[in-house]
C-alpha cells in the first residue's frame, strides 16, 4: 500500500461517521477555511444536522485537520456555525422535491481554528 492510499484510507475512516450520502469539500479563502458538505439525500442532511447540534461534526472535523496537520496536538475548533435558517432553507428545498429526484445540497460551515 502507497502512502497516497494510507492518507484517503485515513480520511475516508475520520468520514464514515458522516454517512456515504454525505461528502465534504474543503476550501482554503485568504486566512480561513470553509467547508462544503454535499448532502444527497434529506435523511443525510438531518444526519449532518444532528452531528451539527450534538457536538459529533466538530469532533469529526477536529480529527481530520489534526491528521492532516500531522500535529502533535488537536487542531481545536473554534466555532463551527450553521444558522438555523440556513438548515431550514436546506430543509424545505429537499421536502419540496419529489422523493424520486435527486439533486446534491452544498452546506457551508465556517469555522475558525484555535
Amino acid at each position: 500500500m502507497d502512502e497516497s492510499t494510507e492518507l484517503s484510507d485515513k480520511v475516508d475512516e475520520i468520514l464514515r461517521p458522516l454517512g456515504l450520502q454525505t461528502k465534504l469539500l474543503v476550501v482554503e479563502k485568504a486566512n480561513s477555511i470553509i467547508l462544503f458538505f454535499v448532502c444527497i439525500t434529506l435523511s443525510a442532511l438531518q444526519s449532518l444536522r444532528e452531528k451539527w447540534s450534538s457536538g459529533r461534526l466538530r469532533v469529526i472535523v477536529q480529527s481530520l485537520f489534526t491528521f492532516l496537520a500531522a500535529a502533535n496536538d488537536t487542531v481545536r475548533v473554534e466555532r463551527l456555525i450553521w444558522s438555523l435558517k440556513d438548515y431550514e432553507q436546506s430543509f424545505n428545498l429537499f421536502s419540496s422535491k419529489q422523493s424520486t429526484q435527486k439533486f446534491l445540497l452544498f452546506i457551508s460551515l465556517l469555522f475558525y481554528l484555535n
